[in-house]
């Protein structure tokens, strides 16, 4: 049957808890904590919680959208802001104060600024007017808030995805279609468009890092695996080898390759980290999801926003 009306019934049942989800957000912060501490790889285990990000907002909006209760964008955004904004706000206050008694004198002016910018989730584009290098090891630029830029792309994101979802949703209901093949396609040309100004038009320093359209591919490729899941956990595939060699390359490149650039080698590893997203293990034995279900990690995972703001 034609439109969203026609619902799986297995999209209206009640889905259990996903733990590893968790202990998945925690192994990418302990990824970015050990980049950050000691250079350990690239910060790839970032692009991986943002994206992670993306995949469970689509499939949290698609999932209500084949039920007939598309969200609409300002309750998505309420629901959205108000878990983020108060730690942000606490977080960024108790930074300035310690940059004002800490700091010399001549810094308080850019860390004020960069203090507004990370509360209206424009720190990223701060970072660009000032030309920061977010690869630099000694940068002028450098301040308590340089870290907030990934949050400002990801609450950018969080503005744009659900508008251009409720619009996947309102062209599904027009011409009576379903809403995935129309999110996939829609979601396909972000990915395309974000990764040909990267590829060719993107500047080559470190300052291309802070650019929202040069990581949109990443949210958008977290969306289309969201929007694919049905069609892919259909196939008749070994979940739980696909769990451990994702799981692994994901080790390997955490660990070991790294990059100087936001780059498209960084879809493999979001590749391997969606595969774990689409295939759930957690309930299976010897499973990957087991071991990402390790209540260590998904405590974790339950506190790595704030881990991220403070780290």
């Amino acid at each position: 049957r034609r439109g969203n009306a026609a619902v799986p019934r297995r999209v209206a049942a009640r889905r259990p808890k996903r733990y590893d989800i968790q202990g998945l957000r925690a192994v990418c912060m302990i990824q970015v904590l050990l980049f950050h501490a000691w250079n350990v790889g690239s910060p790839i285990g970032l692009d991986a919680f943002l994206m992670i990000s993306a995949f469970l907002m689509t499939a949290s909006f698609i999932r209500s959208a084949e039920r007939g209760k598309t969200p609409f964008f300002i309750e998505r955004w309420a629901n959205t802001f108000k878990r983020l904004v108060p730690p942000l706000i606490v977080v960024v206050a108790l930074s300035l104060w310690a940059s004002v008694r800490l700091l010399p004198a001549n810094r308080v002016p850019e860390i004020f600024d960069q203090a507004f910018a990370s509360l209206t989730y424009t720190q990223n584009w701060r970072l660009i007017d000032v030309a920061a290098d977010y690869f630099a090891e000694n940068s002028a630029m450098s301040s308590p808030f340089m870290h907030l830029w990934s949050m400002s792309v990801q609450g950018q994101v969080f503005l744009l995805w659900p508008v251009i979802l409720a619009l996947c949703a309102f062209i599904a209901k027009r011409f009576r279609w379903r809403i995935r093949p129309v999110a996939f396609v829609v979601f396909t040309l972000i990915a395309i468009g974000s990764l040909v100004w990267l590829i060719w038009f993107a500047s080559t320093d470190g300052s291309v890092y802070f650019y929202t359209r040069a990581l949109l591919w990443e949210f958008a490729l977290g969306s289309l695996f969201a929007i694919a899941t049905p069609w892919l956990t259909q196939l008749r595939l070994p979940h739980r080898a696909i769990s451990w060699l994702s799981l692994l390359v994901m080790a390997v490149y955490y660990g070991v390759v790294r990059t100087d650039t936001v780059s498209p080698i960084a879809a493999i590893s979001l590749v391997a980290t969606s595969m774990i997203l689409v295939f759930p293990t957690g309930e299976m034995p010897w499973g990957a999801g087991r071991l990402l279900a390790w209540k260590p990690l998904v405590n974790l995972g339950d506190i790595s926003y704030a881990v991220y703001l403070v780290h």
